[in-house]
């Protein structure tokens, strides 16, 4: 990752986002989860990824048991992202506004820009974004709209997930167990970076979203 980084396939804005990943029933591994895109059931896995909001490249990932991630995992692929990457912004829908994960980047000096869940309260809070709120508490308002502005940078994350299980299908697998899922996925993402490096390295204006070496 740092020389990804060192060449400049990085930017400093990552979006995180999960997705789920269908496998056969009779891994014992997998289990069910509703997919509310869809609105069906699906069997398999959950895959957590942060992505590089400038060329849709990913930079950690984490295979959890379900798409409804756990926060540890949460924090897990945070810290595999900022251990060899500088980040100073990072994005994700209301399933990452936790008090935890927001603190762990405001020590980072990490701006987290992530939609406010006002989790059945009875007393919601006037905010779009949680970090509204811990800002406020420190008497510093911020720019509601120059945060959506960055927080629509989040698609880079849905491309990817797009040209990955969609357009080139390298998501699919055949493999069993939570190891080989593991190995499958960690394979297709070097495989990603390798390809950026390869556009790189042969063209230095090449379009880093592409996909394909060619």
């Amino acid at each position: 990752m740092q020389l990804l980084d060192s060449v400049g396939l990085y930017g400093d804005r990552f979006a995180f986002d999960s997705t789920h990943l269908p496998c056969s029933q009779t891994d014992p591994d997998g289990v069910w989860m509703w997919e509310s895109a869809s609105e069906e059931w699906v069997y398999g896995y959950g895959l957590l990824v942060a992505v590089d909001c400038a060329s849709d490249l990913p930079a950690g990932a984490v295979v959890v048991q379900r798409k409804q991630h756990p926060e540890t995992a949460t924090l897990e692929c945070f810290e595999r992202l900022v251990e060899n990457t500088d980040v100073t912004m990072v994005l994700g829908d209301s399933a990452f506004d936790t008090l935890e994960f927001h603190d762990r980047c405001v020590d980072r000096q990490i701006l987290p820009v992530c939609t406010y869940n006002p989790r059945n309260t009875a007393d919601p809070l006037d905010i779009v974004f949680r970090i509204e709120d811990i800002t406020e508490e420190s008497g510093v308002q911020l720019d509601r709209g120059k945060l959506q502005d960055a927080f629509d940078g989040r698609i880079a994350v849905e491309r990817f997930f797009s040209t990955s299980k969609e357009d080139d299908r390298r998501l699919a697998f055949r493999v069993q167990g939570r190891q080989r899922v593991e190995t499958h996925v960690g394979l297709v993402l070097i495989d990603r970076l390798l390809t950026a490096l390869a556009n790189r390295l042969d063209d230095p204006t090449a379009n880093l979203r592409k996909a394909k070496p060619w």
